[in-house]
């Protein structure tokens, strides 16, 4: 996969104007926050790839399924926290 991030950025420089609002589905966004989410999206994807995903819920052990489980909630946290320091989702790891 070609979009998936192999090195995190240690801010937000690609992003134009964190002032701007997007619209998303979840209502009005900052760039940064919809960036956050997107390396947060790369970096699940990384590990466990939405097929993987699907073969673990579907057939894995229990220990499989928690310890995905709780690498997904651990990057959601992140993406979700006030001012998500894009170089410590690196740190996150299955």
């Amino acid at each position: 996969m070609d979009d998936i991030v192999t090195t995190y950025p240690t801010s937000y420089s690609d992003v134009e104007d964190p002032h701007r609002l997007i619209a998303t589905e979840k209502g009005l966004e900052s760039p940064t926050t919809v960036r956050a989410r997107e390396l947060c999206a790369q970096h699940i994807a990384k590990f466990y790839p939405e097929w993987k995903q699907l073969n673990l819920l579907r057939a894995g052990t229990k220990a499989q399924k928690d310890q995905m489980t709780a690498f997904i909630d651990a990057c959601r946290a992140w993406s979700n926290a006030e001012n998500p320091n894009p170089a410590d989702l690196a740190a996150i790891q299955p």
